[in-house]
């Protein structure tokens, strides 16, 4: 990426209040050896940006990791979980969730990949005629 239309921080906003779930795929995306610079790589801002959408990041360097990667991504053996929280304000804020899997996943070692948190919906507007 050598010129973006966002910044780092916009486009996490916007996946945040979107509804989008980002696998991400990074090949060869490191800094440069002897690179020091302060901005995150490649890796780090590709992963960080799969966590926020309760997606995933995949190194790929080979044929296959490609494949384990596609595997990873494979629909067919995920399961999408939908809850309202009671009490939600119409704040338009961000809210931080936590899930727990029971022990009986953990003991299967299954693993959850989720968002961490959501927008509220903002209250309503009254328009004046």
């Amino acid at each position: 990426d050598n010129n973006s239309r966002y910044t780092e921080r916009e486009l996490m906003r916007m996946l945040e209040e979107s509804n989008l779930t980002v696998y991400a795929l990074g090949l060869g995306v490191r800094h440069p050896s002897g690179d020091d610079s302060e901005r995150p790589s490649g890796e780090d801002l590709l992963w960080s940006l799969a966590d926020a959408t309760g997606g995933r990041y995949f190194e790929v360097t080979s044929k296959r990791d490609l494949r384990d990667a596609m595997k990873g991504i494979d629909f067919r053996y995920q399961y999408m979980l939908d809850y309202k929280a009671n009490g939600i304000r119409d704040d338009g804020k961000y809210h931080r969730i936590s899930l727990k899997l029971a022990g009986q996943a953990r003991g299967r070692k299954l693993r959850a990949y989720y968002r961490p948190g959501y927008f509220a919906p903002e209250g309503a507007v009254a328009i004046a005629p």
